[in-house]
């Protein structure tokens, strides 16, 4: 009995302290005013990659405000990388909706967008010094602390 209760105990440690996660998928949208042509009032493939990536930051500026407190410190030091280069760190990228008002000639776009947690958590790790003080840990680091108390 002992035996099967430490096993479990292992194991619900191990889950806790794992990396793994679920995806999760960030909506944003996007909206582009853009002069119809002579013989087209439809938006062109600029007005369009605009729309886009207006709404990929969008959904950017949604998953940030997730952030913990120390992980948001770390993303202040380099955001305009971050925002420079977005996107290295889109895994996936789903046009939801997107319209046209022919009236005021704008476009519109809605993207669901997946991020790269992993690649998102390194690049923030990159400029940290692991001879920190101890408990201090990286962003999004797991610690075996909390298995010695189980």
């Amino acid at each position: 009995m002992k035996i099967k209760n430490i096993v479990l105990m292992g194991a619900i440690a191990f889950f806790l302290n794992s990396n793994i996660a679920l995806a999760q998928e960030f909506r944003g949208k996007g909206d582009v005013t853009f002069e119809g042509g002579v013989f087209s009032s439809d938006p062109d493939v600029d007005t369009k990659r605009k729309a886009s990536d207006m709404a990929v930051m969008s959904a950017w500026k949604i998953y940030t405000s997730k952030f913990t407190t120390a992980k948001l410190n770390a993303y202040k030091q380099s955001q305009s990388y971050f925002e420079t280069h977005l996107e290295e760190f889109v895994l996936e990228k789903n046009t939801i909706q997107d319209s046209l008002d022919a009236n005021t000639n704008t476009y519109s776009v809605v993207i669901a967008v997946n991020f790269n947690d992993v690649a998102i958590d390194a690049k923030l790790n990159e400029g940290n010094d692991k001879s920190g003080p101890i408990g201090a840990g990286l962003v999004g680091s797991k610690s075996l602390f909390g298995f010695i108390f189980a």
